[in-house]
């Protein structure tokens, strides 16, 4: 990677970017891609992070990543859907930003590393039964610690903020919330030159969203992740990973007036997911990467309890990316498109056939120096 040299070519390309308007679409409920570099291996980086979003794919990485990295960028998004009782979706949604700074000293065991990301945003606004939409940023801090060369850990808190807006009938709400605040650890294992194992806990947190004289409540999932990698060859590597999300956490979404009445309620049901993730990456050329991904995403809705405020049903997700020093800075880019079978759902809006397809586009901007 380039050393750091500032442009105003470069700084011209960043700003204009991240000043893209945040109306695209976001996944239907969680928001799993968090750097292009990782979108482009369908997020299968928790044995392999090594660039600045080891800052959120798995901290323990950043131990072998001496100096200082960072990391920019955004991810826009597309989505159309349809559901016979309660209309269609078309182009909503949410874009996620990232950014993400890691300092691991040359000859020393401690480093650290700060994060922004967005890990849930969700923008269902159904022509006939009501909008939800959801904005959770996190801002993350850990701390690094080499055991020895082939062995890291990383610890750190993490603070959830964002906005919940919510219609239902003829009620509504909107609300901010800045009280989240939950943990991470993670580890890297790298025993033998070819593998590496990593893991990474983060717990969940409760966000208490308040406004118009009325609250809200939701509590944020605890998740799991763990990856093994292998490098078959010097200039390809392959990774998979698993994922456990505790989507029963979040139970209701419910807001409330002041006098304590209910004034929107959606019983979500949700389920406890797990997401296969696999990504192979070439080493084309120095400092240019390839990458390809395939992810099945389990879906924490149940067709035999849909609630459309909540579009999360299996899926299959398919990327690729590229990465390479331009303009005197690393860029990465990534596309992914992502499909559900067409399938029957029952809910709280009725039984009706449930479509749904997305895309995304990233792009990350990295400086090493």
């Amino acid at each position: 990677m380039a050393a750091f040299q500032p442009t105003i070519r470069t700084l011209a390309l960043l700003a204009a970017w991240l000043s893209l308007p945040l109306h695209a679409s976001a996944a239907a409920f969680g928001a799993p891609e968090q750097s292009a570099s990782g979108a482009g291996v369908a997020n299968a980086m928790a044995a392999s992070a090594d660039d600045a979003a080891a800052a959120v794919y798995n901290p323990a990485g950043i131990a072998w990543l001496p100096g200082i990295h960072f990391m920019a960028g955004s991810i826009l998004r597309w989505r159309n859907a349809g559901y016979d009782p309660a209309g269609s979706l078309q182009n909503t949604g949410v874009n996620t930003g990232h950014g993400y700074l890691a300092e691991m000293g040359h000859d020393s065991q401690w480093g650290g590393a700060f994060g922004w990301s967005m890990p849930l945003a969700v923008n269902n606004n159904w022509s006939g039964y009501g909008r939800t939409s959801l904005r959770v940023n996190r801002i993350n801090a850990s701390l690094i610690r080499a055991i020895d060369s082939s062995l890291a850990i990383a610890v750190g808190p993490d603070w959830y903020f964002g906005n919940l807006d919510l219609t239902q009938g003829g009620n509504a709400f909107n609300g901010s919330s800045h009280s989240g605040v939950g943990g991470h650890i993670s580890a890297m294992w790298k025993p033998w030159p070819l593998w590496s194992f990593g893991a990474i806990y983060r717990s969940g947190a409760s966000m208490r969203f308040s406004g118009n004289s009325a609250s809200a409540k939701i509590k944020l999932p605890d998740t799991a992740r763990f990856g093994v990698a292998y490098r078959p060859w010097n200039a390809i590597q392959i990774e998979v990973d698993g994922r456990w999300t505790h989507w029963k956490r979040l139970g209701q979404l419910t807001a409330a007036n002041s006098a304590g009445g209910t004034i929107i309620r959606h019983n979500l049901q949700l389920h406890d997911t797990f997401d296969l993730m696999t990504g192979l990456t070439w080493n084309w050329q120095q400092d240019t990467r390839i990458r390809f991904g395939y992810a099945y995403e389990q879906g924490a809705s149940k067709r035999g309890s849909f609630d459309p405020a909540v579009t999360d049903l299996p899926g299959h997700r398919l990327s690729v990316g590229a990465g390479a020093d331009l303009f005197g800075v690393h860029l990465d880019a990534s596309y992914s498109y992502k499909f559900q079978p067409s399938t029957t759902a029952t809910g709280t809006a009725g039984s009706g056939k449930l479509t749904h397809r997305r895309q995304s586009l990233g792009i990350s901007i990295s400086q090493y120096f």
